[in-house]
């Protein structure tokens, strides 16, 4: 899910960022479809461990505006260390970790 490159993100929900600074660990719980066909999103949390930057600009207005739709345009997921980007239907989040993201389906 998290590397389908036909699919990656696209139309998901992002529900909660949620930021660790003691444990250096940043986790996004989502909805989201499993593959590019699904009728339905999925309840999903992605989790990064090893956090070294966090960046985010974000219209919370226009997001809420685009909730009907989702939230996200697209993914783009580091496969291990590095950065992993999330673009916004108004705005971008990046988490650089030194450990690859970790997938929860809720």
């Amino acid at each position: 899910m998290l590397y389908d490159e036909e699919n990656s993100g696209h139309d998901a929900h992002l529900e909660e960022v949620v930021i660790d600074v003691i444990r250096q660990t940043v986790t996004l719980r989502m909805c989201a479809y499993p593959e590019a066909q699904a009728s339905e999103r999925v309840p999903i949390a992605v989790t990064f461990e090893k956090v070294e930057a966090i960046q985010t600009v974000a219209n919370l207005k226009e997001l809420a505006r685009h909730h009907f739709a989702g939230h996200l345009a697209y993914w783009k997921i580091a496969k291990g260390a590095g950065t992993s980007y999330f673009y916004l239907a108004a705005g971008c989040l990046s988490v650089t970790a030194k450990a690859a993201p970790v997938l929860d389906r809720m």
